[in-house]
């Protein structure tokens, strides 16, 4: 919502007038054609990943997984475009903010990259749980069956 806004409000900007296609296709504009492009590759990447947000129970997962993978590169082309394009980009504050944004996805991404590795490593052997099920729905005698993970 917030990128259609975003493209509405240049849209309908008098101070520099963009035409459809000057939105749509990279190096199209007129004006700064380098850093509108950034924002119109991230966009199109972000279409990618909303509709096979929407697709993902018709999908193959590993499919869905790699497309969703392009968050990372389309952040960074949305950061780029805003910093080439954007009005603020020499305001201290919104250089910080990005910066600090910036270190949290590198934290997360850390994070999340250090417990894949110690998962496949701890995981290695095969767990086996013991599950009780009581087709009595409480009466005595339940089943006990376990199941490899």
């Amino acid at each position: 919502m917030f990128v259609a806004i975003h493209v509405g409000a240049i849209y309908l900007d008098s101070f520099v007038h963009f035409t459809p296609r000057q939105l749509v296709v990279p190096f199209a504009s007129t004006w700064r054609p380098h850093a509108v492009a950034w924002g119109i590759f991230a966009t199109y990447l972000l279409l990618a990943i909303q509709v096979t947000s929407w697709a993902m129970r018709r999908m193959p997962r590993k499919l869905w997984h790699r497309v969703h993978m392009l968050s990372f590169p389309m952040l960074l082309l949305a950061t780029v475009h805003g910093f080439l394009a954007g009005t603020d980009r020499s305001n201290r504050a919104v250089q910080w903010i990005v910066l600090a944004m910036g270190l949290v996805v590198v934290f997360l991404v850390s994070v999340r990259l250090l417990s894949l590795s110690r998962g496949t490593r701890a995981g290695s052997e095969a767990a086996t749980v013991t599950v009780t099920r009581d087709p009595n729905l409480g009466r005595t005698g339940g089943a006990r069956e376990e199941i490899e993970v």
